[in-house]
């Protein structure tokens, strides 16, 4: 929704990337990064979605070329380095893991420097050398960078405090090398040394080492010499984020102008205190949106020229309280608009956003977006190849009736609505309406949000929409089961969804809502004239957004399933389709959920033979958001996302196992919910997650959407069968098992509410080996019980507590069934044996981390059996 510049988190991967080059990668959906040493020892972090503003990353792994579980060493390394939420970790930790691994004394880690080039007490060979420091802020430590030792020949460079630090030196080799190895002897936080270059830069300022507070003074330094010089040269400062930029942008003097903005506030403001107009500008925005909407933390200036030839200022990533938006505080783009046409700036103009969606001109925006989609979006235009819908409100005219089995050529002209029916029921047809309302629908009757639905369907050149209440007999079970069985085909084959996002309840309406606006006026004194500026500062992503629709459950797959998708919320008027999207505040070309979740779920140009995609697709784009949403009745849960599972099986032709797929079972199989949650009161297999009452944080193990190749595979044989209990293919089910080979192993839980009520599992032990150091995760409260064995003998076991059964003391009884071997450990389900089916087990949870020497002397213990999981 925004335009916006690199996050802090981009910012500092970018660093490490020029750091280790070639080293890491970073797999931002599952928010993994992998380190890869040189001698074959890896580190796996894995990022919470807070990073870097609140937590640290989580160690995954760290091995050496042995495959020794360096895990514990690390933590302690990164402990003593006293890192703070809060603030960029990953160099520091990368750092500490690289010294564990060479395990050589400090000084012999320094930068490797022709050391044979010592000849003479001057050397004859010059070195450049590009040096990171996590940060050099303490002041003591940029003493020591700008002191090199006096007893050798002189070097020259610069250095530059903060986040990153960076220190540039120039001078003989050896002057260079002493100095170096010097400053590596202090064991600074993620020392690294990651350039060098027998060519002597020339600095500006002569042979001195001197500190600068922004990266733009390099650029001023840095005298160019030779070709060759000029490519290095770009290349460092490309790494440290200098890119180029127009010093006619804004009326800027000169480069470093833009890049002190990117350093941190204080810059502002010392540009502002030197007559720098842009300074002003930018410092006055930020104190005034600090004291009116909350912002608390400087993001990047972001300069962009506008399709009239004008320039787009803004302040984006900016960390804000706002109103309708999660409690948590969200990410945020400060737009800095002109009034005054008559000043010779080439900055943006001010256009004001309607308070109203009624207003003529988001209508007439509307037509604009769509005409542009229908008119050259040729991958918009593909539909759904199964039959329409089976019954269309029309409207002639004044005249508004429910048509029964409209024309084909009706079918693929209509508008779908997307809302919120609320707590008082909206009009619906009825068996015993059914037949009025093919006269008529009264339109007094209508309630506000299908009046206004109506009104833009007309205004937009349509004369039918589907709305669910009136196009389905709500009283009828069969069919509510068959339509609803649809809703890939009526969605998908609509013209246009349009959502009412910003209404509650069928009686609120859209248009006509007061929409939020956070905007201000400011006022400047610009060569001897007041001049006024406007900013206006929205939420970076709708998800941000505490919209009413972006909680219920049904509308997931309204909006992913749309082929155009147009929305009135709170904010804004917004456009999605599967090329682009738009809206109000920020014009064209901004991320589209549609394109980048709809197309790399569903696109035809997506590797259908790719398993790991499949998992990745299904896990992290349908079943994590929907479980996060409201469902008025828990038995809608497999129907509410029944028309994605037809949509994905139409692209990838898999069987669906009731919200799982067998393509991929054993990475599927292995999701969690954190905290526990509550049993479902309708049917589900306890493997499938449908078994756990929504709205719940249902997560996956990060082996199910990374890029990790399992060692091995535990489970053999996996054989499925899941019987639905409706025509719905994609819908409930009556009864699901699983069979398969693998190894049971008998292990103790203890697990407990903690002080804030919530269960969570505290220790696991198997009767033979302490492993202490597995993770494992209830997917409810769990008791105590006895069931009957085959044999007609009772056995002790641990189930799911039902809401209405009374806690037992542990430790429970549970059976380890692993399912994948990795580097790091062996992940898989915690069973307890099924009251209900015997000979059976239930799952109970997961379990992840169990040593991989522990788990091999298990196996020995442990014989492959048959396991039957319903």
């Amino acid at each position: 929704m925004s335009d916006h510049g690199p996050t802090r988190l981009e910012t500092e991967l970018e660093l490490l990337e020029a750091m280790y080059p070639e080293q890491t990668h970073y797999d931002p959906k599952s928010r993994e990064l992998k380190f890869s040493h040189d001698n074959h020892a890896s580190l796996l972090l894995r990022l919470p979605e807070s990073y870097p503003e609140l937590g640290l990353p989580d160690i995954i792994s760290a091995t050496d070329a042995a495959k020794n579980d360096l895990r514990t060493r690390v933590k302690v390394a990164v402990k003593d380095v006293g890192l703070a939420e809060g603030e960029e970790a990953l160099d520091a930790i990368v750092a500490a893991f690289q010294q564990i691994i060479e395990s050589v004394p400090a000084i012999s880690n320094a930068v490797s420097v022709n050391s044979d080039a010592t000849a003479g007490a001057h050397g004859s060979t010059s070195k450049t050398v590009i040096v990171w420091l996590h940060h050099l802020l303490n002041t003591n430590k940029r003493k020591i960078a700008l002191l090199p030792p006096a007893a050798t020949p002189p070097v020259c460079g610069i250095t530059k405090p903060g986040y990153p630090g960076v220190l540039v030196y120039s001078g003989p080799s050896i002057a260079v090398t002493e100095h170096v190895n010097d400053l590596k002897a202090k064991n600074w936080q993620a020392f690294q040394v990651r350039y060098e270059d027998e060519e002597l830069w020339h600095f500006a300022h002569g042979m001195d080492v001197i500190e600068v507070e922004s990266m733009s003074e390099v650029v001023k330094d840095v005298e160019t010499e030779g070709a060759i010089g000029k490519t290095q040269k770009e290349k460092l400062l490309k790494a440290i984020g200098i890119s180029d930029l127009s010093a006619d942008d804004l009326d800027l003097k000169s480069v470093a102008e833009y890049f002190n903005q990117q350093e941190a506030q204080r810059y502002w403001e010392e540009g502002a205190a030197n007559g720098c107009l842009f300074c002003r500008l930018i410092a006055a925005v930020w104190a005034d949106a600090g004291q009116q909407y909350g912002c608390y933390r400087s993001g990047y200036v972001k300069i962009g020229q506008t399709t009239n030839g004008q320039y787009s200022l803004r302040l984006a990533n900016i960390l804000s309280k706002l109103p309708h938006t999660v409690d948590r505080g969200v990410y945020a783009t400060i737009a800095i608009y002109l009034e005054d046409s008559g000043l010779h700036i080439r900055l943006e103009r001010y256009k004001p956003i309607p308070r109203q969606a009624i207003d003529s001109a988001c209508l007439n925006l509307a037509k604009q977006w769509l005409s542009t989609c229908q008119n050259g979006h040729r991958r918009c235009d593909e539909k759904f190849d199964t039959a329409g819908p089976s019954r269309l409100v029309e409207l002639r005219g004044d005249a508004i009736k429910l048509v029964v089995n409209p024309e084909e050529s009706t079918r693929g002209s209509y508008v779908a609505l997307s809302h919120c029916w609320g707590g008082s029921q909206p009009l619906k047809t009825t068996l015993k309406s059914l037949a009025g309302f093919q006269e008529q629908i009264p339109a007094n009757d209508l309630p506000r949000t299908f009046s206004d639905a109506i009104y833009i369907t007309r205004a937009l050149g349509f004369s039918h929409i589907w709305i669910d209440s009136l196009c389905i007999v709500q009283d009828d079970d069969l069919d509510w089961e068959q339509q609803s069985s649809k809703m890939a085909s009526i969605y998908s084959n609509a013209e246009l969804v349009l959502a009412g996002v910003a209404a509650g309840s069928a009686n609120e309406g859209f248009l006509r809502k007061p929409r939020q606006s956070c905007e201000r006026t400011i006022s400047l004194d610009v060569k001897g004239s007041e001049t006024t500026f406007t900013y206006r500062i929205v939420p970076d992503s709708h998800d941000f957004i505490e919209e009413p629709l972006h909680k219920r459950g049904w509308t997931l797959q309204e909006r992913l399933c749309a082929r155009r998708f147009l929305a009135y919320g709170n904010w804004e008027m917004s456009w999605e389709c599967k090329e682009s999207s738009c809206c109000e505040h920020h014009g064209n070309n901004l991320d589209s959920d549609l394109n980048s979740q709809l197309e790399g779920s569903f696109g035809a140009r997506m590797d259908t033979t790719n398993p790991q995609a499949f998992a990745q697709l299904w896990s992290t784009r349908v079943v994590y958001p929907y479980c996060r949403r409201l469902l008025t009745r828990m038995t809608d849960t497999p129907v509410a996302i029944s028309a994605l599972a037809a949509r994905f099986h139409s692209r990838y032709q898999g069987t669906y196992l009731a919200g799982l797929w067998k393509e991929d079972l054993c990475k599927m199989l292995l999701w969690f919910s954190k905290p526990p949650g509550c049993p479902s009161s309708s049917f589900a297999p306890t493997w499938s997650w449908m078994s756990l009452e929504l709205p719940h944080a249902i997560d996956f193990d990060p082996t199910v959407i990374s890029n990790h190749a399992a060692e091995e595979i535990l489970v053999y044989n996996v054989q499925t069968e899941v019987t639905p209990s409706t025509t719905n293919p994609y819908g409930p089910v009556s009864s699901g098992t699983i069979h398969l080979a693998g190894i049971l192993i008998s292990a103790s839980l203890e697990a407990g509410p903690s002080p804030e009520g919530l269960w969570e599992s505290t220790k696991l032990s198997t009767l033979r080996h302490n492993v202490s150091g597995t993770i494992s995760y209830i997917d409810t409260p769990i008791v105590r019980t006895d069931v009957r064995l085959m044999d007609g003998t009772e056995e002790s076991t641990t189930k799911r507590k039902g809401k209405q059964e009374d806690s037992s003391g542990g430790p429970y009884p549970v059976m380890l069934l692993p399912i994948f071997r990795y580097g790091w450990g062996v992940t898989g389900l915690l069973l307890g044996r099924s009251a209900t089916c015997v000979g059976a087990y239930e799952r109970i949870g997961m379990f992840d981390y169990l040593a991989e020497v522990k788990f091999e002397s298990m196996r020995k213990d442990y014989g492959v059996c048959d396991v039957m999981l319903v």
